[in-house]
């Protein structure tokens, strides 16, 4: 389960268990960043060399799996918060 745990700082949970990971979006502009191995090794070079946040699972993405998790865990809050602003039609 994904947590927030600051302003725009969220624990995503490891896939091998763990503590999991941090995904802070106060960073790189809004893309943000991770403390896992992927980000640190590959997607943050992406980002310093392109400038421009590059989307999980496009050529030279700037975002891992964990910054698009929280990304897709936002996205379904706006809309469960938006559905449940919607009164039924009588």
């Amino acid at each position: 389960m994904i947590e927030a745990v600051g302003r725009l700082q969220f624990r995503v949970p490891s896939s091998k268990g763990g503590e999991g990971y941090i995904v802070d979006f106060e960073e790189h502009d809004g893309n943000g960043i991770c403390h896992c191995w992927d980000f640190i090794s590959r997607r943050q070079a992406n980002y310093l060399e392109h400038k421009a946040i590059v989307p999980y699972g496009t050529p030279k993405a700037t975002q891992c799996k964990h910054i698009h998790a929280v990304l897709l865990h936002l996205g379904g809050q706006v809309v469960e918060q938006a559905r449940n602003q919607i009164s039924p039609h009588e």
